[in-house]
């Protein structure tokens, strides 16, 4: 079986797996998503995104599937309730540490898959930093939308609206696929503003307290397009494009 959740596993099974394996390491985030979403969207997707892929990756190569790093760098949600925030300093130290704890097991392959925004930054000088350190260990950081931002747009949708933004259709389609019951459904917002462009292509734009600013809604974009049949695609589309890139990784290691 390629997909392998690393927490129910023996100490003795990871111990064997480890050489051969590709272990995906969950960044996200625990903070506000606007008046209709859970606090907990981030992780949530983020795990269903590195279990679909992992389990498209096929029998013949395992992958562990890692708890999550819940916490992440969420200062700019402060102002909202329901934010359990990292410094950048201290999520970068405790992913520093966590690929410590995956090289020293034996694992020589890791696949840093991010969810949420605000850590995008942090994960890519980590990983750099750490391969510089130790050579031996192989290792891919980047955000599911990014891996997969070609497939991810060419999925059709009713309305402009931001891949991944924070709170809107995008990650609203993906929680109503993934658990209706969570979404406030009669409290998705309409409207809102739209992140700028200089987000989306990873160029840092600080102002008014960060990229939300004072928007009262706690949100980048109109939410009001998501579907959970868009989730759906959105999910699959995210799942197999990341599940090339971990054979990939297999493949050149």
């Amino acid at each position: 079986m390629a997909h392998l959740a690393f927490e129910r596993l023996t100490r003795d099974e990871i111990g064997a797996l480890a050489p051969s394996a590709v272990a995906i390491m969950p960044t996200a985030a625990i903070e506000q998503h606007g008046p209709h979403n859970p606090v907990g969207l981030d992780t949530m997707c983020c795990m269903a995104v590195a279990r679909s892929a992992a389990q498209a990756v096929g029998p013949d190569l395992n992958v562990v599937v890692c708890p999550p790093l819940h916490f992440g760098s969420s200062h700019h949600h402060l102002p909202w309730p329901g934010v359990l925030t990292l410094t950048g300093d201290t999520f970068g130290t405790v992913l520093y540490e966590l690929l410590d704890s995956l090289r020293m097991m034996g694992f020589r392959r890791v696949l840093v898959l991010n969810g949420h925004g605000g850590n995008e930054f942090l994960i890519q000088q980590t990983a750099r930093d750490y391969v510089m350190a130790h050579r031996e260990l192989h290792v891919v950081a980047g955000s599911y939308w990014d891996i997969a931002r070609a497939a991810l747009e060419a999925i059709p949708r009713d309305g402009d609206f931001s891949i991944p933004g924070h709170a809107g259709s995008f990650e609203t389609s993906l929680m109503l696929h993934l658990d209706p019951e969570l979404v406030h459904t009669d409290l998705v917002p309409v409207g809102g503003p739209k992140l700028p462009r200089s987000a989306v292509a990873n160029v840092t734009e600080v102002r008014d307290g960060g990229y939300l600013g004072d928007h009262p809604t706690g949100v980048s974009d109109d939410a009001s397009h998501g579907t959970a049949e868009l989730g759906r695609q959105y999910l699959d589309a995210a799942a197999t494009v990341v599940a090339a890139r971990i054979r990939e990784m297999a493949e050149t290691a």
